[in-house]
């Protein structure tokens, strides 16, 4: 599954890594793109090992403020 979410927050290419990096350990994960200067959160996934409210509970976690509900 796939999915794209915003968040709003992030500043520079260290904010990007910090959401790329989490959600590279989240469970279920295949696959994530970011990109700081839209905020744009692009993830691939296995929806059979996580859930669209598990990867917002991981990007909440990284301190960034998620805007928009995934598309």
């Amino acid at each position: 599954s796939k999915a794209t979410f915003v968040l709003k927050g992030m500043t520079c290419s260290s904010c990007s890594s910090k959401v790329a990096d989490t959600l590279k350990a989240t469970t279920g994960i295949i696959l994530s793109a970011v990109d700081y200067q839209s905020g744009r959160v692009e993830i691939a996934y296995n929806s059979k090992k996580t859930s669209i409210a598990k990867i917002e509970q991981a990007l909440i976690s990284t301190g960034y403020q998620l805007v928009t509900q995934p598309s």
